[in-house]
């Protein structure tokens, strides 16, 4: 399976943050048995996610993630 983080609600170039479209296409791509999520060209920026087996975080050309400054959008993962 392969996604972009577009489809999920991501927004290139936006300062608010993208991790919640990050996040749900990587579970999607997990919950299908793995894949490729695909970042295109821009700038996003994200706090904490979760990267699960058989799943590539792909940047494409001209993508650049930041990370959030704020320590409250990072998190510690607990057990499932």
């Amino acid at each position: 399976m392969k996604i972009s983080v577009i489809t999920t609600g991501a927004v290139a170039g936006s300062t608010a943050l993208q991790t919640a479209a990050f996040q749900k296409a990587l579970d999607e791509v997990w919950q299908a048995g793995g894949g490729t999520v695909e970042v295109p060209a821009g700038e996003y920026y994200i706090g904490a996610i979760r990267l699960r087996s058989n799943t590539t975080l792909y940047l494409c050309s001209g993508a650049v993630l930041y990370g959030s400054r704020d320590p409250e959008d990072y998190y510690v993962l607990q057990k499932d």
